[in-house]
């Protein structure tokens, strides 16, 4: 697998919070922030040649990593790649198979009555929506940690 960061893996705390509000909903980064984000997808892009999607200017518009997922799809689609995004500031590239679900053969022979998945990323193209949507799992989507701690107390705790 490999993690790919449009921003970049070595970004500040405050850069990486602002790039996640910025690629979520289009907020506004500071001019530092946008500075190196250009300078990091600006490389990406290169390595990726996916350039296309600097035809757009990505810092008027959010969505940044579904837009990387959108090009390098269309670019790769005949590798057998998987593209995911993930976390905060990053989307996944792997192998057709090698998603979340790959786990699963490992534990489903071990006679649980149910294998429950949690995850924040469970829509389309989102890196535990196979694992979360796989007739395996009994999949819950959670918001962060405190949201898994009140699920698994009411299912299991109570």
């Amino acid at each position: 697998m490999i993690n790919v960061s449009p921003i970049g893996r070595n970004c500040s705390r405050e850069e990486r919070l602002q790039f996640h509000e910025y690629d979520r909903v289009g907020s506004v980064m500071t001019s530092d922030s946008q500075e190196a984000f250009r300078l990091q997808i600006v490389d990406l892009a290169s390595v990726l040649v996916c350039a296309d999607i600097l035809m757009h200017n990505p810092l008027q518009e959010a969505k940044i990593r579904e837009k990387f997922v959108k090009a390098a799809e269309d670019r790769f689609s005949d590798f057998g790649l998987k593209f995911s995004i993930g976390g905060q500031i990053s989307f996944d590239v792997f192998p057709l198979g090698w998603d979340k679900t790959y786990c699963l053969r490992h534990v489903e022979s071990a006679g649980f009555k149910a294998i429950h998945f949690f995850g924040d990323k469970t829509f389309e193209g989102g890196n535990d929506h196979e694992i979360y949507n796989d007739p395996r799992t009994v999949g819950h989507t959670v918001k962060n940690t405190e949201d898994t701690r009140r699920i698994v107390t009411e299912l299991f705790l109570r």
